[in-house]
């Protein structure tokens, strides 16, 4: 039963997955050469209570601490640009103090306890997104196709369907480009 992790200072990036669901983890000292945490490195590590990350950390992929419900001592880097779509989402006793960086995934840090981001870039980005999400509206318009069976002709029947709506799609678009383009 691992319970603590000190990373060797020749690491320089933690694989994907390499700790997820490691249900007796509970502390994590990173080297200062590591400079990225992998996408889902430390998903579902409930015992996972504290964190020591590094000055020289620049990124934190994708569901890295999902659900680590027990992380509650953690301090971001000022070295820290990216922290990706759900990096932090679930952990409940996290504390966020501080975020300098230039890049926020979504629900990057949802559930947690946000007391100050700086965001000095895409600043409008931001914006935009905050106004979409809170008001309940799609980021952009599409259409999701998704199938599951046992038999095998359902995946078939779910190209076909995809083909005809994105000729339908095209169809729809270029006539609606000749109408404005005659109305002008």
């Amino acid at each position: 039963s691992l319970k603590n992790v000190t990373f060797p200072d020749s690491l320089t990036k933690i694989g994907d997955y390499v700790f997820g669901y490691c249900r007796s983890l509970e502390t994590v000292t990173v080297n200062n050469n590591l400079k990225v945490i992998s996408p889902q490195t430390f998903i579902g590590c409930y015992t996972l209570k504290t964190v020591k990350l590094n000055d020289n950390l620049k990124t934190i992929g994708r569901k890295a601490f999902l659900n680590c419900i027990s992380l509650s001592n953690m301090i971001l880097p000022e070295s820290l640009e990216e922290v990706h779509d759900h990096a932090f989402d679930g952990c409940y006793e996290l504390v966020i103090s501080r975020f300098n960086g230039s890049y926020i995934g979504k629900n990057a840090f949802a559930s947690c306890q946000v007391r100050s981001i700086r965001l000095s870039e895409n600043l409008s980005y931001y914006i935009n997104l905050y106004d979409i999400w809170s008001s309940y509206r799609v980021e952009s318009e599409g259409v999701v196709i998704s199938y599951t069976s046992v038999y095998g002709n359902t995946k078939a029947a779910a190209e076909l369907l995809a083909r005809e709506a994105a000729e339908k799609a095209a169809e729809e678009a270029a006539k609606t480009a000749e109408e404005e383009t005659a109305a002008n």
